[in-house]
């Protein structure tokens, strides 16, 4: 699939979605309002099983009858696009799980947000982490202990 495969709707219910999921606080906006989707597709829309649960997600909304009642899904109080998103969640676990980690993954890969949080983006790179040797005597223990089981 390719990586436009969103239109500006599916783009716009995504912000929503993501402000709603991270709103805004004193230091930070809230995830969508940060412009952050076209990070969501480098991200993630390389993977099919990412994409298809994002447009399964989008689709579920599209068909909801509040949602279509009312005209779209903008046009809903914030409460009930929450008892949506919650109703998503329990009814469609597993790709409500994998929307949930494209929308956070892409907000804690932020570097706003990293530097926000004081999360260091660099870590592997540093030279605390250094390299560590595998030392056999640490199973010692381990080896010395009876098995739990009997012998039949």
């Amino acid at each position: 699939m390719s990586k436009g495969f969103l239109n500006n709707y599916d783009k716009r219910i995504i912000k929503e979605i993501m402000n709603i999921m991270i709103p805004e606080n004193e230091e930070i906006a809230a995830a969508g309002n940060k412009g952050l989707i076209v990070e969501l597709e480098k991200l993630f829309f390389d993977s099919e099983m990412h994409i298809n649960s994002i447009k399964r997600i989008l689709d579920a909304i599209d068909l909801n009858t509040d949602a279509r009642l009312s005209g779209s899904f903008f046009s809903l109080t914030k409460e009930k696009k929450i008892e949506i998103l919650k109703s998503l969640e329990k009814n469609m676990f597993d790709d409500f799980h994998i929307f949930k980690e494209c929308i956070f993954g892409t907000y804690y890969c932020d570097d706003e947000v990293m530097r926000k949080i004081g999360w260091d983006n660099d870590f592997i790179n540093k030279a605390k982490f250094g390299e560590y040797s595998f030392k056999p005597n640490i199973l010692n223990k381990v080896k010395n202990i009876n098995p739990f089981w009997r012998q039949v």
